[in-house]
Order: structure tokens, then sequence, then C-alpha cells
């Protein structure tokens, strides 16, 4: 049923035809079995990001001209980081820029967590890209009250080395925009959300038994990072 439903929304946003049995590893291809649980195969997710940003213009679709691909790659340059019950980082190729974070699940919702009271307070790194691809690091740090499961998020001391550049040490690299983003967030369940702040949207989630753990995601017009933290 979910291959169903992915090969047809993939038809509303523009795949056409059906690809020839056992030609590709895609959505498309009718015969195709070894569907994922969760992801698009890479061909159908290349093919999304090529059709919505090197053969979109204003006045909608132009006829296809393979020259207007550019340069591709099928190599991709990751940052990532490891803590605790936490992972976190992000992938750039080809100008695509995809942050991620994971981790264990929590035994209980934050709000059950009976050895937590007041504040709660996780701190950790961010890591991503710039909308140019160049890397881009940071802290990350997180208070929650938990009477009223809000709280806020602040990513600070950012920093950008050179396109798919390994970061540097704390200091070592030029000074993102003002150096900050600062949000207001609520939790529901194990998840927060944005609900103020700068420009952007950010999304997160605790990990580990007793929430040891924090990570997301924030997506701006001119950054995509993924982030991660400890208690």
């Amino acid at each position: 049923m979910r291959k169903v439903l992915f090969h047809e929304i993939l038809h509303a946003l523009g795949f056409l035809e059906h690809i020839e049995p056992h030609e590709y590893e895609s959505v498309m291809n009718t015969d195709y079995v070894n569907f994922p649980l969760v992801t698009l195969p890479g061909i159908d997710r290349d093919v999304l990001y090529a059709l919505y940003t090197r053969f979109f213009h204003e006045n909608g679709f132009k006829p296809f001209d393979p020259n207007d691909l550019g340069p591709w790659t099928d190599v991709s340059f990751h940052l990532r980081g490891d803590m605790d019950d936490v992972s976190f980082g992000a992938s750039s190729r080809n100008g695509l820029i995809q942050p991620w974070a994971s981790g264990p699940s929590p035994a209980t919702n934050l709000a059950d967590n009976q050895a937590l009271s007041g504040n709660a307070s996780w701190a950790g790194r961010l890591l991503g890209f710039t909308s140019q691809s160049q890397s881009l690091a940071g802290a990350a740090d997180l208070t929650i009250n938990l009477g009223a499961l809000s709280g806020r998020i602040d990513f600070t001391g950012l920093e950008h080395w050179g396109v798919n550049a390994a970061p540097g040490p704390v200091g070592s690299g030029r000074t993102w925009n003002d150096g900050d983003l600062r949000y207001s967030v609520i939790v529901r369940g194990n998840a927060f959300t944005q609900t103020g702040g700068d420009a952007g949207e950010v999304t997160g989630a605790f990990f580990g038994a007793r929430h040891e753990g924090m990570g997301g995601v924030v997506e701006r017009s001119d950054m995509s990072a993924g982030f991660g933290g400890t208690r």
C-alpha cells in the first residue's frame, strides 16, 4: 500500500511514465518489490530534486534538456556528530542539504519522567551546511520547564568554513551571520517544535530511556543542520 501511495503521488508531481521492468530500482518500476519502508529509492529522490530545481522555472516546467542538469555527482559529503543516546548531522550533494538526527526512544513521555522537575537542560552541538554548501557548526543548548512543557533552544557560536570542508576547532571559522539563532519551543510527548524566535523551522525529539539525549533539525533558506545534545 505504501508503494502504491508513493507511486501515485509521484505521478501527481510530474512522473508521467512508468519505467521498464528491471531497469531501475524506482517506485515507477511496477515490478520493483524491494521497496524501503521509510524513504524513496535514491533515483526517485534525485529525479524529484532535479525536476524542481534544474528544470523548473517561474513559468513552470520547460522542455527537457539534459544540458540544463549542469554538474551532477553521485557522491555526498557528510558531517556527523555522535553523543550518548543521539547521533546527528547533515549531508550535501548537488546542492541538496539533508539534515537528520536519531537515537533510541524514551521509555515514557517527557512529562511522565518523575526523575525530572523544574528546568531540565541539554547541551551539545550543531552540524550542517549553509545554502552554498559551506560547512557550518556551533553550540546547541535546550532548556525545558517541565511544568509548562515549554522552553527555548539556542544555537550560538555559529561558524562556517569552506564548501564541503571539515569544520575546524571552535573559533577557527568565520562567523555565520550574527553568530546565533534563538527559538522558543513547546514539547508534545517526546517531540518539540519552535513556537517563535528567529526565522526557520526547528523540529526535534528526546532520546534515551530517561531522556538523556535530545536532537533534531533546523532548516532555513540560508542553512540546514542537524543538532544533538545530552542532559
